[in-house]
């Protein structure tokens, strides 16, 4: 059901960019054949010499390309439309102006879909939150990074880092334990710091694209 509904609502925000998407059994994205067939090289009697074939390899259906770059256009309309959820340099995101009015008159000039409701964007921000809330409860609750039932901090970061994320820590929330009257609204009791941004790049690449893209949904 999900999926469906993921397709027809893709459907009717390509088709502006003279891209449809189609079933599981035909391609997510039609290329213009006029566009296709316009040479990558400007060389004569090279094979595959088009743009139609480099295409086909990167959107062919039912394939993980054919989901990834499905996934990219969301995230990216998402981003557009909500505002991303980390401030990029003279861009204020979600989260900053949740928490600074100032910073929040700007936000909304830049983005008409909350129509100047400093509450919507509230909302947004704290549903966002939450999401993440969630996923770092799912790893307080991982027994990779337990022992003797207690959550050490130290062994997520390790193995972030050992996955080349750079998490800029030198010091760890002490070993602890899980206590079953908590929930993921009590999260930050198991971090030495504010999780939301000293695991900004790892949130980025863990949690927000599926966020955005779900709340994006929700709005259809």
């Amino acid at each position: 059901m999900a999926a469906n509904k993921l397709r027809i609502f893709s459907t009717t925000l390509l088709m502006a960019a003279t891209m449809g998407l189609a079933s599981c059994s035909e391609v997510e994205a039609n290329l213009p054949k006029e566009k296709g067939e316009s040479p990558i090289l400007n060389l004569t009697d090279i094979k595959n010499n088009d743009l139609q074939k480099i295409y086909d390899a990167l959107v062919s259906a039912g394939t993980s390309n054919s989901e990834r770059v499905l996934n990219n256009v969301l995230t990216k309309i998402a981003c557009s439309k909500f505002g991303s959820f980390y401030s990029e340099g003279e861009n204020v995101g979600l989260k900053e102006a949740a928490a600074d009015d100032a910073k929040m008159t700007s936000f909304l000039s830049a983005h008409s879909f909350y129509e100047n409701d400093k509450e919507k964007v509230k909302d947004v921000a704290a549903h966002i939150e939450e999401t993440i809330a969630k996923h770092f409860w799912d790893v307080v609750k991982n027994s990779s990074y337990q022992e003797r039932n207690k959550f050490y901090e130290e062994k997520f970061v390790q193995a972030e880092r050992a996955d080349l994320y750079e998490i800029e820590l030198s010091s760890f929330h002490e070993p602890t334990l899980l206590d079953g009257n908590k929930s993921y609204r009590d999260v930050q009791e198991y971090f030495s710091a504010d999780y939301l941004n000293v695991y900004r790049e790892y949130i980025e690449d863990h949690v927000l694209e599926n966020a955005m893209r779900k709340l994006l949904i929700e709005q259809y």
